[in-house]
């Protein structure tokens, strides 16, 4: 029995033999146990495989040893191999060439790049027909097969197959979807995740749209591991899982790089909004006294009754409320200076049928009023924005790079409600004055007391006033407060984490995007996190490598101490005003015409003893501007954020 080692290339046999066909079907005369790089040779006679497992290159692969050395790895015990399962089925690697290329970063899709050799016969001229879509959508798994068991290194889905004519080779690309992986992820998933506000970043349409703006808010990434796993990649290292010293890397140009001045932000401007309607309320007490009793009634013809009163307050654009009145007196016989006076107050009226019977008798009472006391109400909405201008900035950023800075704006609008109910058609009297007549024989209404409108909560200020933030949400701008005080935040911190290594090490098949490294060779030290990665499987000359790119905060000072700014409360002031007022009667001369100037219950003189009742004007006190134009408060906070700093050494 012959014994064949070695790659096919470097097959040595006693007597010259001629060897045809593909690789995949190569025939010898009699059995010879083959090692080394190739497997699936087919023995004593062309092995059958299903046709579909043929075209792909998938079969049962030969016992062979282990083609790469473990003392070029990092983390595996003994020599290895790899293994590639496509579909369920293990790909033969003797259709393999060239490199096995697995990447991943931060943000970043997990891919695979490979490539297949297929035989070319240049005495052919039709060619060999290799249906390069058989391998789309596949699913295709890359595992290091050692000792100590089975590694996987890459799971994803085959995308693309690029033919070279020239030389045989089809190259593949496979990704782990990325995005597909994202939207498969439970919502609860997502939103444990950062801070969000419909303010700051509106309605989500997606659940990827909602992850991203989340991670602008958090100094981390979102990553999958090689099992489809999602999890946060927090920026920070941790402890270092390895320490990378001279025997693991190679020194095949690594390189250092730190962020340019230009790069870094160190102050975010802030600008946050907020727009609310204040409700208010005020009330007026008016005393009424007209001076006119029950002996001199006929002089000045009528007295104001209880409808009059609510029309000429109406006219006002001030609503009834409560009163307190005095009725004229009751019908009776009166001794006045004049004489004995009898007085009527109240009448009886009566129907009657055709029988000259009376049925219906009802009592028409008198609701003329001489004094007492009543109240006005006005309300009205006043807009009231507020604007706080907020500055995160690093100190010991700016002592180093000079200020560079970012800017970022937010609005929270008021709710949308209605506000008409408030105020239109809020008066007790709207539909008629209503009353009742107390055991003195007063006419009365309840007094006003707080407000009621959707169950908003009112306040009495100072000045007798109520008042209400009606549509502001309190809880929608401390949401936002949080979005832009993180989003700031995680911007500085980014800028500040443009620092980069590259070393090319020995394969390390465990390697993940957690890891944080201690790096320990003649040119750099420091910890750093794993921000990209890539392993490259050399299939030609049994080697494997894999280069890391290591990103690192740098600082004039080291500070991870963060604390959510307050907003303040602006203080209101609150307008005083004359809230107790005087109504009697106003006599004009005869002839005189009523004009703006007056007010309460008007009579004009029409005989030396006589008067006409004109009628009754209410002066009603015009609301202050500062009461009712729209104001908007201005704040302005400055706060510190803290930056990490990474004691970085570099030697040369």
């Amino acid at each position: 029995m012959a014994d064949l080692s070695g790659a096919l290339v470097r097959f040595e046999l006693s007597q010259l033999t001629k060897i045809s066909g593909s690789l995949n079907a190569v025939a010898v005369s009699q059995t010879i146990p083959i090692s080394g790089a190739m497997v699936g040779v087919s023995v004593n006679q062309a092995a059958r495989m299903p046709r579909t497992a043929f075209r792909l290159g998938l079969g049962q692969a030969l016992p062979r040893k282990r083609r790469f050395l473990g003392s070029e790895t990092i983390g595996i015990s003994g020599d290895y191999d790899v293994q590639m399962v496509v579909n369920g089925l293990t790909f033969d690697m003797c259709e393999l060439t060239d490199k096995i290329v697995i990447t991943h970063g931060e943000n970043e899709a997990y891919t695979c790049q490979f490539v297949i050799q297929k035989p070319i016969n240049p005495r052919s001229l039709d060619g060999v027909e290799v249906d390069l879509y058989q391998w789309y959508g596949r699913k295709m798994t890359v595992n290091v097969v050692h000792s100590g068991g089975t590694l996987r290194i890459y799971h994803g889905t085959i995308t693309s197959a690029q033919p070279e004519f020239a030389t045989g080779k089809i190259y593949l690309s496979a990704t782990d979807y990325r995005q597909r992986l994202i939207d498969t992820l439970p919502a609860q998933t997502v939103r444990a995740i950062g801070y969000t506000s419909k303010s700051a970043h509106g309605e989500f349409l997606k659940l990827s749209d909602e992850l991203g703006r989340r991670m602008e808010t958090i100094p981390a990434s979102f990553e999958f591991d090689v099992y489809g796993r999602g999890y946060v990649n927090w920026w920070l290292p941790e402890n270092p899982t390895h320490t990378m010293d001279n025997c693991m890397i190679y020194y095949r140009q690594p390189t250092a790089r730190l962020a340019q001045v230009g790069e870094v932000v160190n102050r975010v401007n802030v600008e946050l909004t907020a727009q609310t309607q204040r409700l208010l309320q005020r009330v007026l007490q008016y005393n009424y006294q007209v001076g006119i009793d029950v002996c001199n009634y006929t002089r000045y013809g009528q007295l104001p009754d209880l409808e009059e009163f609510n029309q000429a307050v109406s006219q006002t654009g001030w609503a009834l409320w409560g009163f307190d009145f005095e009725r004229v007196k009751p019908s009776g016989v009166y001794s006045c200076p004049q004489g004995r006076l009898m007085h009527r107050r109240d009448s009886v009226s009566a129907t009657a049928n055709s029988n000259g019977a009376y049925d219906r008798i009802s009592r028409v009472r008198n609701l003329d009023v001489v004094s007492g006391r009543f109240e006005m109400v006005r309300r009205w909405v006043q807009n009231i924005g507020y604007r706080y201008d907020l500055t995160f900035e690093n100190a010991a950023s700016i002592a180093r790079y000079g200020v560079f800075s970012d800017a970022l704006s937010y609005n929270v609008p008021s709710r949308e409600n209605e506000l008409d109910g408030w105020t239109a058609d809020f008066s007790p009297h709207r539909d008629g004055v209503k009353y009742q007549i107390d055991v003195m024989d007063r006419l009365i209404a309840p007094f006003h007391t707080k407000p009621h409108f959707q169950k908003t909560a009112f306040t009495l200020a100072e000045n007798g006033d109520w008042y209400a933030d009606f549509n502001q949400d309190v809880d929608e701008l401390n949401k936002t407060l949080e979005v832009a005080y993180h989003t700031a935040r995680t911007k500085i911190w980014a800028s500040h984490r443009q620092n980069t290594i590259d070393l090319q090490v020995k394969f390390m098949p465990h390697l993940s995007l957690k890891h944080s490294h201690r790096i320990d060779f003649k040119h750099i030290q420091t910890v750093a996190k794993v921000a990209h990665f890539s392993h490259e499987i050399d299939l030609k000359n049994g080697l494997s490598s894999t280069s890391i790119q290591y990103r690192f905060f740098q600082n004039g000072a080291h500070d991870t101490r963060f604390r959510l700014p307050e907003l303040e409360q602006p203080e209101f002031s609150f307008p005083r005003y004359s809230k107790n007022l005087q109504l009697g009667r106003t006599e004009l001369p005869r002839g005189t015409e009523v004009n703006d100037g007056h007010f309460g219950v008007i009579y004009r003189q029409a005989t030396a003893r006589l008067y006409d009742a004109i009628g009754m004007r209410i002066y009603a006190p015009e609301i202050e501007p500062a009461s009712t134009d729209s104001v908007e408060f201005t704040q302005a906070q400055t706060h510190e954020i803290g930056i990490p700093n990474q004691t970085t050494l570099f030697k040369f």
